[in-house]
């Protein structure tokens, strides 16, 4: 909902709400969206007895060259994406298996490319584009029996878990899990 779209609400007209309509902001729409900004937040409450400890992956072995490897059973299914003749299905967290989908009622397993934290992925022009955490990467998926990472943006993405939050340096790497320690 836009603040074009907030329906008026009838306010006692003041000096403040006079300066406020003027300048094209509804105190209804600072309100509305201001409430709701705090409740979606979420919360990591635990029973008594019980906290949070961070789980972390380095920036070493996050930012670790990627290539294709042998192909491996799908744990999870995530997104799936078809390119030219193959498949491509990501397993969150994991990464992604790539099938010659050539004969579709017989896909062939490729290869695997293991990428830490990948969601999501998309393709242009022969080059696979995935996060890995809070990294953007990009593969060579020219020939995919031979796809490797041609290029990485580094802190592309905001960390899912606040280091901070979780006692942790961000400079140490990144909060990929919480485990519940009693």
């Amino acid at each position: 909902m836009t603040a074009e779209q907030v329906p008026e609400i009838p306010i006692k007209p003041t000096k403040l709400t006079d300066f406020i309509r003027s300048r094209g902001i509804r105190i209804a729409t600072l309100m509305l969206f201001g409430s709701f900004s705090l409740a979606s937040h979420p919360v990591y409450a635990c029973s008594p007895g019980y906290s949070y400890e961070a789980v972390v992956l380095s920036f070493e072995d996050l930012r670790q060259p990627i290539h294709i490897q042998a192909p491996q059973e799908i744990g999870k299914n995530g997104k799936i994406l078809l390119y030219k003749h193959y498949l491509l299905i990501n397993e969150p967290d994991k990464g992604i298996h790539i099938y010659d989908n050539q004969y579709p009622e017989t896909p062939i397993g490729l290869g695997f490319l293991p990428i830490p934290g990948s969601s999501d992925l998309s393709i242009k022009d022969d080059v696979l584009y995935t996060d890995s955490y809070v990294d953007l990467v990009m593969i060579d998926v020219k020939d995919p029996t031979e796809a490797h990472s041609v290029a990485r943006i580094e802190n592309t993405f905001s960390p899912r878990y606040s280091p901070r939050s979780y006692g942790v340096d961000p400079d140490e790497g990144v909060v990929i899990d919480l485990k519940i320690v009693y």
